[in-house]
Order: C-alpha cells, then structure tokens, then sequence
C-alpha cells in the first residue's frame, strides 16, 4: 500500500511539472510575441537592418511573372540576391497583392505582422527541438527556450520586414526535422527534410552552409539505415496512406531536385553560387545603382590609399566574438542600442565557462551534441572565415558596419545548436536542486537584461508618428526608393 502511495505521488508531481513547464513555454511565447509585435508597430520604418532594399524587392517581385525571375528584370540592387534567393520576395510579394486587395490602408504593418508569424513559429519549432534533444534534463530545457526568446536582436528582426525571418524558419525547421529523421527513423521524415531543404537553399545565401552540413547527416543516416527504410517504403504501397506518403517524398524530392537545379544553372553559368552584380551589370551601373556595391568600392578605395595593419586570424576572432556576442544582446541596426558593457562580460564570462565544460567532459559517444557541434562549427568557421575574415583582409578595417558583415543576426540560422550547447554545458557541473536554482536564476537574468531594458532606457525605440506604418505603402516603397538609389 505504502509502496502504491509514493508511486502516484511520484506521478502527481512529475504531471504537476509537465504542467509547469508547459506553462513556461506559453509565457515564454506570449513574451516573444509582445517583443516582436511592440517593434513591428513602434520602430520606424527603415530602422531595422535592409528593411528599405527588402520592401523595394517585395513590391519589385509582386509585379514579376513566373517564380524564378530573370536576371535581366532584376536592377543592380536586387540582380544577385534576387536572382539566386527569390522565396522570401516572391513569397510576401503574393502576399502583398493579396493585402492590397483586403487592407490596403495597413500593407506595411501586416507585412511587418507576417515577419512576426515568422518568428512565432520558429519559437514553437525550436520548443519542439528541445523537447527533442533535452528528454530528461527540464532545467537546460529551459534555459535553453529563455534563450531564445529574451535575446533581442531575434525579435526585433522578427518584427521588420526581412529575408532572414522566413530563412531562419527554415533552418529552425531543418535542424528539428534532421534529428526527428535520426531519432525516427521514417521515410517520411526524410522527406520532408528535403521538403524544408529544397526551400530552404533559395531562401537566403547563409542556409546554404547549414543545409550543406544537415544534409550530410541525414544522407549519412539514411544510409546506415537503408535496409529498414527500403522496408518501409516497399509496404507503403499496401494501403491507401502509405501511396500518399510515397507520393508526398515524391514530391519533396521534386522540389529539392528544382533548387538544386536551379543553382546547378548558376553555377555552370556564373562559376558561382551568388553571383555578383558586376556578372549581370558593367561596374558603372553597379556604382550608380547597388548601393551596397558602392559602400564596398569605397572602402576598397580607402584600403588602397590608406592601408592599416592586418590582425591575425585569431586576434581578429575574438574581437569578432565580442562584437557578435554584443550585436544579439542587443540591437544593431540603423540605430543600434547595446546594454550595458558589464552585462556583455558577464555573459561573455559564463560562454566560457560552457566552453571549458564543453571541452573537458567533449565525448565522441554523444551522438547529439557531437551533431550540434558539426553543424555550429561548419556554420561559424563559413561565417568567420570565408565571410568575415576574408571581407577583413580584402578591406583592411574591422568591419563593424552592416555593409560588411559582422552581425549578431548572422548566427540566428544556428542559434539553437548554439544555445543547446551554451545551456548543458554550463549547467553540466551542477545537480538537484541547486543545478535548478541556477537555471532559473539565468532565466530571469536573460529576461531582464533585453527588452525591459531597451524600453527603459531608450524610448526613443518607440515610434511617435506611425503614419508611414499604418497608412502608405506606396510612400514607403517611394522613401526606400530614394535611400537606395540617391
């Protein structure tokens, strides 16, 4: 009887902590939605990074045939990343014509409001990963979802118009499905990967390096598990579900196979994977009409008249890590706001604590987080390497601005990976219930020290005269327009 007693009390409180936890991820959403929303109807337009050139292409892309468009009826501006990355414009250029239509006093506000839906579900995605990756550790859960929500570059972009909304969706997507594959086992699951890759890879130039890594994986356990998938597949066609399943891979593969084709072009074409404006255009047109071209030529121009001393790749690193770190506490942008300098130390200070932990308990048995580390290690040394390091040595400056590189949303494709790392590790050397204390602890430190803090401190984030958000989209488009091409 005894025995009985503390077998349903042990259910009772394990459900009661289910519950809790639950709980936790509908504030936690709640919050990040408040977050975005409060910055898609406050900040002004053109504040928030590339908001200008994206709403130019989405009214650009709104009025162009077919879904991969032509080179040729792309301007200078949009002749590279157009051409290789149509999803996100053409998507919210359907979009537009359909909000034209239903509410045409509120286009720019609900084009900001389709970002944030964006955002909402990359959170309940990444929710889902966690659960996935953490079965029996609710503390790291935790933290790791507090992460996610409070740091606040996420939101704010989650609040703007921005390709990196619906990309980052997608490698969120990417990432959860891969280890569903793993943990499953399905030919469906797989899939849909390719399903979510195929898209994926035409979203935004920074999925490639994740999607390349991701694929890998799956491919490797698609393999190793081959015999029993091919089992799986051959008893699909004996009733009527099944059929849809095969034919839903079928068509999954169809769509990857059109985005692979479709750089296989490119590249046989340009030599590349995103070509440049100068392949399309002379440089002259590129000059006068890119004006992300011509901040580069610029700052070519001034490495060449005034060449400064070049760090090496590891000091460069660490300003580099500094800079990121900073640069998604908080907002970097056409107005930037950072919090203060000492709470970017103490966060600096506990990713290396989690550092050392990573690398003195590192074991090639565990199969999760070694996957986590193969796909934030290639992402980083892409984004470092070849992105920013290179652009450094080509130009000569630390690159702080937004025309060269160095960006805290940069790492959003990966930031769950990073985030699942982060939050183990540090926690790793503690049990019970002070490993809990410290979780939640972390939790309300993380929640304070982003959003309450930017409202407090700078209000000038919270936009006066909302004319341009609620009425005119043609005005915005016209203001874009003149930024970029004046």
């Amino acid at each position: 009887m005894n025995t009985h007693r503390v077998s349903f009390y042990g259910l009772q409180s394990e459900k009661n902590a289910s519950l809790a936890e639950h709980f936790f991820y509908f504030l936690a959403i709640a919050y990040f939605a408040y977050q975005a929303i409060t910055f898609a109807c406050e900040v002004p337009f053109g504040m928030p990074p590339d908001e200008r050139l994206h709403t130019y292409a989405v009214s650009l892309f709104a009025k162009l045939p077919g879904f991969f468009p032509a080179a040729a009826s792309l301007p200078p501006l949009l002749a590279d990343k157009g051409f290789a990355f149509p999803l996100y414009y053409k998507t919210m250029g359907i979009l537009l014509l359909f909000l034209k239509q239903i509410a045409p006093e509120h286009i720019l506000l609900n084009l900001r409001i389709v970002n944030v839906l964006f955002g909402l579900i990359n959170v309940y995605v990444c929710m889902r990963f966690l659960k996935l990756v953490f079965k029996n550790d609710p503390a790291a859960r935790i933290l790791s979802y507090t992460l996610y929500v409070t740091l606040l570059m996420f939101p704010f972009v989650s609040g703007a118009i921005n390709w990196d909304n619906l990309s980052n969706l997608l490698c969120m997507l990417g990432i959860y499905i891969c280890f569903l594959f793993i943990d499953r086992k399905d030919f469906v699951t797989a899939g849909r990967f390719f399903l979510v890759c195929g898209l994926g890879i035409i979203s935004k130039n920074t999925t490639l390096p994740v999607f390349l890594s991701l694929s890998c994986i799956v491919l490797f356990y698609l393999y190793k598990n081959r015999i029993d998938l091919l089992g799986q597949f051959q008893k699909s066609f004996l009733t009527w579900r099944g059929r849809f399943s095969v034919l839903y891979v079928v068509i999954s593969l169809l769509v990857f196979l059109a985005s692979v084709f479709h750089f296989a072009t490119i590249i046989v074409q340009y030599k590349t994977v995103m070509p440049s404006c100068t392949q399309f255009y002379s440089k002259e047109e590129c000059t006068k009409g890119n004006i992300i071209f011509k901040k580069y030529e610029a700052l070519t121009l001034k490495q060449e008249n005034d060449p400064a001393p070049l760090l090496d790749p590891l000091s460069h690193f660490v300003i580099w890590s500094d800079l990121m770190v900073s640069k998604v506490l908080g907002v970097f942008a056409y107005k930037s706001w950072y919090p203060p300098r000492d709470i970017i130390v103490v966060v600096e200070l506990l990713i290396l604590f989690s550092l050392v932990q990573l690398i003195r308990t590192f074991s090639l048995s565990n199969r999760t987080q070694l996957l986590l580390l193969i796909i934030s290690l290639f992402y980083i040394s892409v984004l470092f390497g070849y992105v920013n390091y290179k652009g450094y040595l080509e130009y000569g400056i630390i690159p702080r601005y937004t025309f060269v590189g160095i960006q805290g949303r940069y790492i959003f494709p990966v930031l769950a990976p990073i985030i699942v790392l982060f939050s183990k590790n540090l926690l790793r050397p503690f049990a019970g219930r002070l490993r809990t204390i410290l979780a939640l602890g972390l939790c309300l430190f993380f929640f304070g020290i982003g959003f309450p803090l930017i409202m407090h401190q700078d209000p000038a984030y919270r936009y006066v005269d909302n004319r341009i958000l609620q009425n005119d989209f043609i005005e915005a488009v016209k203001k874009s327009q003149t930024y970029l091409f004046d």
